[in-house]
């Protein structure tokens, strides 16, 4: 995904011209309408010709020092930054590239432009570093941190989540878990990743996390009979699709010691929750109507002799893909 930093003038004499670039979205920055410093002719920019995605946001290019002028403070200001997050995302995953746009094409722009490139290239400092610009900090900040967000929370649309009942039955016995209890939910998707990562940090402290098979055979054969697993699943194969009250089965192959050791879980209906811009849409899927092979999960081992296989009881499952 290119990004282009362009002045007001400068995308306008690209569509008058009809040299606006294919596959390219727009993200438009232009004053809003209580600025105090303003022509009367003054408008936001005209993409109706323009058959592009784009995202138009009214915000001043203003400095930290100014914002109590405004009525804004940090916190308040530039409310858009999480809609442009999942706009950006929308574009990069169409393959499309994207021009950032202001009045002169070197503050606000430039700022979302740094922004974008440190999100996905680490390579932000490079619109710092040019002299001809001036890169509006709030802007970069708001930005970034909101693509951090958007990557940690909405990038994966799809995640599993057992009944908090029996996570909490699970981890009962878990020293520092009753302080930690109450605190928890598993209401969303947000709730679930936070979750995820609170019970991980609470096992590592106790050493009961695995983090990969090896470990955990090993574990089984010192004896110790239940242990936690926290890692990326790959290349899992879906034995069973599901139904609306059967579960569905995925099982993976481990060699261990020169021995195929497999590895089986059952789970019963995955949820979805996709945001788009501002609309969030959350509903229930059955696993035979995705295709999904890879996803971080955390979950409770045993190891079945009989059937010489890990059984593992999933608890949270995210970043399914």
């Amino acid at each position: 995904m290119n990004v282009t930093i362009c002045s007001r003038r400068d995308i306008e004499t690209l569509t008058v011209r009809g040299e606006f670039p294919r596959n390219t979205a727009v993200i438009s920055f232009y004053d809003t309408p209580d600025k105090r410093v303003r022509s009367e002719h003054y408008s936001a920019p005209d993409y109706s010709r323009l058959k592009c995605r784009l995202y138009q946001v009214a915000i001043d290019d203003v400095d930290p020092n100014d914002l109590s002028d405004y009525g804004l403070t940090v916190e308040s200001f530039f409310p858009e930054a999480d809609d442009i997050a999942a706009f950006i995302y929308e574009v990069y995953r169409a393959g499309e590239d994207i021009i950032c746009q202001c009045d002169y094409g070197d503050s606000r722009s430039a700022g979302c432009a740094a922004a974008i490139k440190e999100h996905f290239t680490h390579d932000g400092i490079s619109v710092f570093a040019d002299y001809r610009l001036c890169p509006n900090q709030m802007i970069y900040n708001k930005i970034h941190d909101a693509l951090d967000r958007y990557r940690r929370y909405e990038s994966s649309e799809y995640y599993y989540c057992a009944k908090p009942d029996e996570i909490r039955s699970r981890m009962e016995h878990v020293a520092g878990f009753a302080e930690i209890s109450d605190s928890l939910s598993f209401s969303d998707k947000v709730a679930c990743i936070d979750a995820k990562d609170r019970l991980e940090q609470l096992l590592r402290e106790q050493e009961l996390l695995c983090t990969g098979w090896d470990d955990a055979m090993r574990g089984f054969t010192g004896g110790r009979p239940c242990r936690f697993i926290s890692l990326r699943m790959t290349g899992t194969e879906w034995i069973a699709s599901g139904s609306e009250s059967g579960p569905v089965i995925v099982r993976k192959s481990h060699l261990y010691a020169g021995e195929p050791i497999n590895i089986q879980m059952r789970m019963f209906k995955i949820k979805q929750e996709r945001r788009r811009h501002r609309d969030i849409v959350r509903r229930e899927v059955l696993f035979g109507r995705c295709s999904l092979r890879e996803f971080d999960l955390l979950g409770v081992m045993f190891w079945d002799s009989d059937e010489r296989q890990i059984a593992v009881t999933p608890l949270i499952l995210t970043n399914m893909t």
